[in-house]
Formats: C-alpha cells, sequence, structure tokens
C-alpha cells in the first residue's frame, strides 16, 4: 500500500519540480549532478567526474541496499539529477518504481551490470555442487554484487564514463585520463586479491550472506553462507545444524559478519562452533563511522583482502 499511494502522489508532487524556478536551478550549476543507487557507484563516478561533478547515494550510509526504499522527499531530489546509476541484475528492487515515477522528468537511468555475465553460469565443480545441496548455498541465482569483482568493476566503472562523456562530450579528455587512473587501482587491487588467495591454506568461509560469489568465480574461493543472496532468507533450523556440523568437520575458525547487516543466526553459529568472529564489508553502503574515518572503496577493499588472509589460513 505504501509503494501505491507513494506511486500515486509523486507525479503530482514532480509536476513543481519541473517549474522553471527548479529547471533553473539545474542548468545553472555547471556540475552534473548524479546519483547513484549504492555507495561503490558512487566511488566509482565521483573518481571518474573528479570535480565535475556532484554525485550523491541513494542508500544511506550502513543501509542494506537490498531491501532500502526512498521516500518520496528523496525521489523528488533525484527527479533534479542529470543521470541515475544504479547497479541492475536485480539488485535494487525500487529501481523500476523509480523509473515510472519520474518518467516525465529528464533523468537519465544507467544500468551500471548490463552485458556484465552473471556470476554461476559454466561448469560447477562436484565441491560447488555439493555445497549447493548441502550448506543453503544460493548458486542457482544470479548474483548482482558486481562490484566485489576488481576486474568487473573495471567494466561497471567504464559504463558510468560512457554515459558520463555522453552528457558532457567537452570534458572526454578529462574522463578518460580519471577512469585510466582508477582501472590501474582496480587492477592492483585484483593482483592483491589474488596473491593472498594464491597463498591462503584454504579456500572456504562462512559468512552471514551470499554476497560473494563473484569471488568463487574469479579466484576460486568457496563461500558457506547462512542466508542468500538477500541476508532477508534466513535458514531453517536443519540448514543451520548443517552449518554447524560442515564448519566442526572442516575445522573452520572464524565466522564472518557484515557491519551495515545484523545475522543473529551467525552470531550464534560462531559461538557454538567457538569460532573467531571478523568482518566483511559487502561495500553496498559504508557506515558512517567509515566515512568518518576517510574510508572509501579501496581502502575498504584491502580491509576484505586482509580479512579473507586471516580466514582461510
Amino acid at each position: 500500500m505504501r509503494i501505491l499511494t507513494l506511486l500515486l502522489i509523486i507525479p503530482f508532487l514532480l509536476a513543481g519540480c519541473g517549474s522553471s524556478d527548479s529547471e533553473s536551478a539545474k542548468h545553472d550549476d555547471s556540475d552534473m549532478m548524479i546519483y547513484t543507487s549504492i555507495y561503490p557507484l558512487q566511488y566509482f563516478a565521483e573518481r571518474i567526474g573528479g570535480d565535475k561533478v556532484s554525485v550523491q547515494s541513494i542508500v544511506p550510509p550502513g543501509s542494506d541496499g537490498h531491501t532500502f526504499e526512498p521516500t518520496t522527499k528523496e525521489l523528488i531530489e533525484v527527479a533534479e539529477a542529470d543521470l541515475l546509476i544504479y547497479n541492475g541484475a536485480g539488485f535494487e528492487g525500487f529501481i523500476e518504481k523509480a523509473k515510472e515515477s519520474l518518467k516525465e522528468q529528464e533523468v537519465k537511468f544507467i544500468n551500471s551490470s548490463a552485458g556484465i555475465e552473471p556470476a554461476g553460469d559454466g561448469e560447477k565443480s562436484e565441491n560447488e555442487e555439493h555445497d549447493q545441496k548441502e550448506h543453503h548455498e544460493d548458486h542457482g541465482t544470479e548474483d548482482p554484487h558486481v562490484w566485489l569483482d576488481p576486474l568487473l568493476a573495471i567494466g561497471v566503472s567504464e559504463m558510468i564514463k560512457d554515459a558520463m562523456v555522453e552528457e558532457q562530450p567537452e570534458l572526454e579528455s578529462e574522463f578518460e585520463k580519471n577512469f585510466d587512473q582508477l582501472k590501474k587501482d582496480l587492477l592492483s587491487l585484483h593482483e592483491s586479491f589474488q596473491k593472498v588467495v594464491d597463498e591462503a591454506e584454504g579456500n572456504t568461509f562462512i559468512v552471514a550472506h551470499s554476497a560473494y560469489g563473484r569471488w568463487e568465480k574469479r579466484y576460486g574461493l568457496e563461500q558457506v553462507s547462512v542466508s542468500g543472496i538477500s541476508p532477508s532468507h534466513e535458514p531453517s533450523q536443519k540448514e543451520v545444524q548443517e552449518l554447524i556440523d560442515f564448519a566442526r568437520s572442516n575445522h573452520i575458525s572464524h565466522i564472518l559478519l557484515e557491519r551495515n547487516i545484523s545475522s543473529n543466526i551467525t552470531e550464534m553459529i560462531g559461538e557454538e562452533i567457538n569460532a573467531e568472529i571478523l568482518y566483511l564489508s559487502n561495500l553496498e553502503s559504508l557506515t558512517q563511522q567509515q566515512l568518518d574515518q576517510g574510508e572509501d572503496y579501496l581502502s575498504v577493499m584491502h580491509t576484505n583482502i586482509e580479512t579473507l588472509r586471516k580466514a582461510l589460513n
């Protein structure tokens, strides 16, 4: 009912946003105004655009990107943007509703994962098939967390760069230069990731929700998740016991939680097997503390790598 009401009233509210005063405010500002659905896209757009763009993320700090829904006020603010860059791959539940609500506005919607190969395609190893059946895995569903793979993040960033160049072709050389530097940083991140994986004693980790399928495909890691791709999918009592048995039989001594998503079940499993709690970031959003400390996509991904170094050894 809330969504239906929102859809009914937004067109009337947005009609006011189409006034000459609003249009003047939009075009008097020389910066390109960009909204992104989630934090990683904000980071990529800021790196590429530099001081020529103003970028905001719709999903606020510390929030779960799977379930977040913008308010009417927030969608009205988005109506003033030149671009709305979203992840796609079924990640943002609110995007289709936003498209319908903003269809009379000049906002261009950019699907940054268009053309990205779905995770989980191709042949699976015998171990992967076993884990699907026994350990509450969700490989059969496309994993939308494309930004967690540094090489796929290059493709996402290039999609963003191309959209920005189309919007402001006079800045193409600057956007290309900034993109090239971002690409170098992402390639370096990939090399650091690969080095840790190559040196690790194991390749399996237990994590709160199934956000890391891209790491499985790229680096040969194996996530055993407590919930599915959406953290709202909780395991049955039988599946919880299977996870506990799996952890004990495989001598797993670390459980990985996420700071933007609470999981009492994961914590309970950790206590049951006397595991050390570590934290990964799915980077859907950064916490306010991370932002206050000057953290960003690259620094948090490097922290993730160090967390995996500990969890896999």
